[in-house]
């Protein structure tokens, strides 16, 4: 029996403010089939802090355990960079008073898909000022 090569590539994803490690490959075209047509193969270690993951990635070279612990910091970091100015948006008064419009919807589904939906439109406009941020940053390097 031979055994397939395992990845050496990995990944930290951050979903829902929780990260995790993944491994993934890639998967060349004549591989891929029209039920299940991508481009990568990813496969779930598991949660970033937890014990499991920690042994794993001391087998890892230095390198590569200094890459992914510096892509966890950047993550969180930005994380919670997107939570503060979230919760600073919604002191402000036309997302305000949104919020307060939600928060008197008395059922639950109706509730819990109203505040989905707005919270991802406050994750787009913060994303949005961040780009903004990130471009006029750039324009003044070039002309500095």
């Amino acid at each position: 029996m031979t055994q397939k090569r395992r990845s050496e590539k990995y990944c930290i994803k951050n979903i829902k403010g929780k990260n995790y490690l993944y491994s993934w490959s890639y998967r060349p075209q004549y591989l891929r089939t029209k039920r299940k047509n991508q481009r990568f193969r990813w496969v779930y270690i598991g949660n970033y802090n937890s014990k499991t993951v920690q042994q794993m990635l001391k087998r890892l070279p230095l390198e590569m355990q200094e890459s992914l612990r510096l892509s966890y910091e950047d993550k969180v970091r930005k994380f919670e960079l997107k939570q503060d100015m979230m919760k600073s948006l919604e002191l402000q008064e036309p997302y305000k008073s949104e919020i307060e419009r939600i928060s008197k919807i008395n059922n639950r589904d109706n509730y819990l898909k109203e505040i989905s939906q707005y919270e991802r439109y406050l994750r787009e406009v913060i994303t949005q000022q961040l780009f903004e941020q990130q471009s006029t940053l750039k324009t003044t390097k070039i002309q500095g």
